[in-house]
């Protein structure tokens, strides 16, 4: 029966080794698919004697399928000009949730149903940590991500900005330059302050910051320096 039996373990394994290629390259343009290999391993020997010199006699019981493995080194990325598609690269996984239970996956691209939330090409929802005034939450539960493309958000005044600006070393005391920066008051209105630098002596320059006759500014005006 041996072999008979031996050859057989030998076709068995064989078989799976070629569904396994065959499965990866059915899914070579499969998003986020990773590809599997196959290992093998000895059946276990017997002994049936020893040679003259002492070494044993062994009969080998044929081979199996001791594991398949799956690479999940990182893929060439490809640029899909789809604002919801991602990519990772490194460890880590998405995680989607089909309503009960939580899965991950490597597959990137997904889309926004009708109400605004992402989900992935079979329709699960998209896991992410919550996020509150623009700060991301990562003490709380994971949560379906929502993206409010086209709602209405409720408008945040402006209570700070910055600006950069060239000043000229060589210019004369009291000498100015004036750059407008856009700011916003609590209904969401935009309006233009009006920043001026005046030279107030050697590399010292001092600013002032206007508003226009329907805003007043309650920034601090106080004099900066600048080298």
């Amino acid at each position: 029966m041996a072999s008979f039996y031996i050859p057989l373990t030998g076709l068995d394994a064989d078989s799976t080794a070629l569904n396994t290629v065959a499965n990866n390259l059915a899914n070579m343009n499969t998003t986020g698919y990773k590809s599997q290999s196959v290992h093998f391993s000895d059946l276990f020997y017997q002994q049936i004697g020893s040679t003259g010199s002492g070494n044993p006699i062994q009969l080998g019981a044929g081979t199996k399928v001791s594991s398949i493995a799956t690479d999940f080194s990182n893929g060439s990325p490809s640029s899909t000009g789809v604002d919801t598609n991602v990519a990772l690269q490194g460890n880590g996984f998405f995680v989607v949730n089909d309503g009960a239970t939580s899965l991950l996956t490597r597959a990137g691209n997904f889309s926004l149903d009708a109400s605004g939330n992402l989900i992935t090409a079979n329709g699960l929802s998209v896991m992410g940590f919550p996020a509150t005034n623009g700060v991301v939450d990562t003490n709380s539960p994971i949560t379906p991500i929502h993206i409010p493309v086209g709602e209405v958000e409720a408008p945040s005044a402006t209570t700070s900005f910055g600006m950069k600006a060239t000043l000229n070393s060589g210019a004369a005391v009291g000498s100015t330059l004036s750059g407008k920066v856009q700011v916003y008051d609590s209904l969401g209105s935009s309006y233009q302050a009006t920043v001026t630098y005046t030279k107030a002596g050697t590399n010292v320059w001092s600013y002032s910051i206007s508003m226009p006759d329907t805003l007043q500014s309650n920034s601090s005006t106080t004099a900066g320096t600048t080298t």
